[in-house]
């Protein structure tokens, strides 16, 4: 995800360049000379990683569709890619948007302890977002499923809940190795993507023929556990990095939370007041005072300004 943002970026920049050059009409280029070569340098590298991250990304998925249709049928395949898309946009605005403020922060930052924190910041962040979202988008799943597909695709509901729990260790793993970027590290990003990638079919390819398209999500799911881990583990290695207790009893809960409402949430009495009693830890655990005065603060103080500037 961090790549792919990047990658957005990078195009963006690309945009910008030549659009400057066509209005000028090449009358005065002698900026172009100007440009320091180790930055360029530097931002070629970071394109190409972008570039072959995705594109490990990318070719995995079409892989994968082809075994599905080789195997489980046309069908199956539809069903998949159903799932595939309900649930990667149960997250791309939150890490998107997270993503748009931290690249810039984290690429300020030169010392490791600083990382660290701020590495922590971006992980609860992540978390106290993310599992609303994805608990929000299970329970409604049939709506959602029928709104944006029709009827037909009802058999996908039977299989996004595992997905989906996949995505939420999509976002913490991609809390992690977001910093992966602004610190260079550009063949640990291709060699974790690609890793990724080839685990997940071949996963995938086992399973397929064993249990039908579970295989394909159990491997989703299963994958982005390894990749939390193998984002965790380069970090620890490099930069010391530990979560903070707080993140960790939080991480905990919503694990707990989303895989009991996920996997064993019945129509029952005792079910509901397991989940009742799971949520009501998250919130204690996700919402903080000192968090809650500070955003207040940022609202009063933001009211503050706007109002000022209407009245001047």
């Amino acid at each position: 995800m961090a790549s792919a943002f990047l990658f957005s970026n990078q195009f963006c920049h690309s945009r910008f360049f030549f659009t400057k050059l066509k209005k000028k009409h090449f009358a005065d280029h002698a900026w172009i000379f100007r440009v320091d070569r180790q930055i360029l340098k530097g931002l070629l590298k970071i394109g190409a990683t972008s570039l072959i991250a995705g594109t490990f990304t990318s070719l995995s998925l079409l892989l994968l569709r082809s075994l599905i249709i080789g195997r489980l049928g046309l069908k199956s395949a539809g069903l998949f890619a159903a799932v595939l898309a309900m649930s990667g946009q149960s997250i791309i605005v939150i890490t998107d948007s997270i993503g748009t403020y931290s690249l810039p922060n984290l690429s300020s930052l030169k010392s490791h302890e600083d990382i660290r924190n701020e590495l922590n910041q971006i992980l609860r962040l992540a978390i106290i977002l993310s599992t609303p979202v994805i608990l929000a988008f299970f329970m409604l799943k049939e709506f959602v499923i029928t709104l944006f597909y029709s009827s037909e695709f009802l058999q996908a509901t039977q299989l996004i809940g595992i997905q989906l729990f996949g995505e939420f260790f999509k976002a913490v793993g991609w809390s992690m190795g977001i910093v992966l970027l602004p610190l260079k590290r550009l063949k640990a990003i291709v060699t974790i993507d690609a890793a990724w990638s080839l685990l997940y079919i071949g996963l995938s390819y086992v399973a397929l023929d064993r249990v039908g398209l579970f295989g394909a999500v159990g491997a989703y799911l299963i994958c982005y556990v390894l990749h939390v881990a193998a984002n965790y583990l380069y970090l620890k290695k490099i930069i010391n990095f530990s979560i903070w207790p707080q993140n960790q009893k939080l991480l905990a809960i919503s694990v707990l939370l989303l895989g009991f409402v996920i996997f064993f949430l019945k129509p029952a009495l005792g079910s509901y007041a397991v989940a009742a009693l799971l949520t009501g830890l998250w919130v204690k655990m996700a919402i903080r005072k000192a968090e809650m005065m500070m955003a207040w603060g940022k609202i009063k103080k933001k009211f503050s300004e706007n109002l000022t500037t209407t009245k001047n």
